[in-house]
């Protein structure tokens, strides 16, 4: 009894001093807690500031400071030749406007060509170093995560060595033999579990991203690369950073992004797959991933992983989209197909309602969307017809169970654009079917000489189409798309006033006054009335 008394006020003892050393870890680790969450508080702001000074600085810069020097260049050229005196003043402020801003100056700025690298001023600028303070802000933050489920484990182990002493105490007051050691044994067992857990804890390396500096640094670069479509070398920062940090998951999904941007598709997929082996189940990777598997023509992996992206982030109006286009080119019953779409319509009118309920506009993301998705739709027709012009994604033998379909795609892209059009400006999904008809749109210069491309120093075009079922007043919008990326500054929206039927034609200027001439490429004019497609065209700028 005695020896046995012994033993357990020995065991008592122990377990005592381990609460004291657990109590001491976590006394540490709530202190690396609080520590982690100054620094992701004081980064969060740090963040939001350089972002609006950011911001601010690079728009002021290019929006007024470049438009002032742009005013008085054009004054200069377009004076008097006799005027040496006035072409000399508007030079002087020409180059006291340049002064202004380091946009305008080297290495930004190029005298020869007379132009200016905004992509790599707002890289370096504020871009890097945004990108740089945003890494350290999510590393903090999981630092902080990580060392708060340490410090709530460490009150788990003391709370159960404490029940161990509790039961080593009972069993010292017990008279019967056999409960005093089952209570003894069922204490030293939960004794041993909770030192052998909090050692576990204690020997769990926390991972802090901070502690590699080199990783950020090379990410941050990468970011600052990618924003000057310098793709190669992003990728070879991003290589640096994984070099540096191997379970770096955002520096794979830079690296992806980069190979994708350079068509290294095999490369994309290979970084792709690692991020998600690491424990991204984001529904962004998930999506981007998906894309890259379907132009490799793997649409069962395709499709596997959009149907993830809409589980998990079921407000993801782009994987719904891309999961009805890679359901349409894999041959999928054309059921399938606008099931898709109609999932991504019926969330874009949710949120355009939600959005007009409470006062807002709806978020521009939804325009972003629907033009990808249209934009995608109308490639697959230019393939289907082997269009000269078509700028495919998936070649034509790929198509085989498309093949006599582009009339179906066709209208299944006017539907979106129906709709895109209509929830943007009225805020409801289109109510009937459209009664006006137009014809293609032709394209003319100011001469009104019909052509289908057009020298780059053209400033204004008219665009002319056969109509009918018209009627003044309504609501007439033109939207022009260059190179597949709406020109919002050449968007027309005013009341028809051309009355029923007819032939009519459409100034339309490069910009306000036609100082500026339209931009090269391939540009897409799309007519609608009352939020309903009625007609497209297209011309191009060499």
């Amino acid at each position: 009894m005695e020896t046995f008394n012994r033993l357990i006020a020995f065991l008592i003892a122990c377990v005592a001093a381990m609460i004291s050393v657990i109590a001491l870890w976590q006394s540490n680790s709530a202190a690396m807690d609080a520590q982690a969450s100054r620094d992701f508080q004081r980064y969060g702001l740090e963040v939001l500031g350089l972002r609006v000074s950011g911001d601010a600085r690079v728009n002021f810069d290019y929006n007024r400071a470049v438009s002032v020097w742009q005013f008085f260049d054009l004054l200069a050229f377009n004076a008097d030749q006799d005027d040496t005196a006035g072409r000399a003043r508007y030079a002087a402020l020409r180059e006291a406007a340049r002064q202004n801003t380091p946009l305008l100056q080297p290495p930004y700025f190029d005298p020869q060509a007379q132009t200016e690298d905004i992509a790599r001023y707002e890289a370096e600028r504020y871009l890097i170093n945004l990108a740089r303070l945003t890494e350290q802000f999510s590393a903090a933050l999981r630092a902080k995560e990580s060392w708060s489920s340490k410090t709530n484990a460490y009150a788990i182990h003391q709370t159960l060595l404490s029940v161990s002493l509790f039961l080593l105490g009972l069993a010292v007051t017990l008279a019967n033999r056999f409960m005093r050691r089952l209570f003894a044994a069922i204490g030293m067992l939960i004794a041993l579990l909770a030192t052998a857990a909090a050692f576990s804890t204690w020997a769990t390396p926390i991972r802090d991203l901070r502690q590699v500096p080199d990783a950020i640094d090379s990410y941050a670069e990468g970011i600052g690369l990618m924003h000057q479509s310098r793709y190669e070398d992003a990728r070879v920062a991003f290589g640096r950073a994984i070099s540096a940090a191997p379970d770096y998951i955002s520096a794979y999904i830079g690296r992806a992004t980069a190979a994708d941007a350079l068509d290294d598709l095999p490369a994309a997929i290979a970084d792709g797959e690692r991020a998600r082996a690491l424990g991204d189940t984001s529904s962004q990777l998930a999506s981007s991933l998906a894309w890259v598997y379907a132009r490799v023509y793997r649409f069962e992996d395709s499709l596997r992983l959009y149907e993830e992206a809409v589980r998990v982030n079921p407000d993801e109006i782009w994987a719904y989209f891309d999961l009805g286009l890679v359901r349409l080119v894999s041959g999928a019953p054309l059921g399938q197909v606008r099931a898709a779409y109609d999932q991504g319509a019926a969330l874009a009118s949710r949120l355009t309602a939600e959005r007009r309920a409470s006062g807002g506009a709806p978020p521009s993301y939804l325009w972003d969307a629907f033009d990808d998705a249209s934009i995608q739709l109308d490639r697959l027709v230019r393939t289907l017809r082997e269009d000269e012009l078509g700028d495919e994604v998936f070649p034509f033998e790929q198509l085989r169970g498309l093949h006599g379909q582009a009339a179906a795609v066709e209208a299944l892209s006017h539907e979106l654009k129906s709709l895109a059009v209509s929830l943007e400006y009225y805020g409801v999904p289109p109510t009937a079917l459209p009664i006006a008809k137009f014809s293609p749109l032709r394209v003319l210069d100011a001469e009104a000489t019909l052509a289908e491309s057009f020298a780059s120093d053209e400033t204004v075009l008219l665009l002319q189409t056969d109509y009918s079922g018209m009627r003044d007043g309504s609501d007439l919008l033109i939207k022009f798309f260059n190179e597949g990326t709406e020109d919002v500054s050449l968007r027309v929206f005013e009341a028809w006033r051309h009355g029923e039927s007819g032939t009519v034609e459409i100034e339309v200027s490069s910009s306000e006054g036609g100082a500026y001439a339209f931009r090269t490429g391939l540009y897409v004019v799309e007519i609608y009335v009352d939020g309903q497609f009625m007609a497209s065209g297209r011309f191009i700028v060499e």
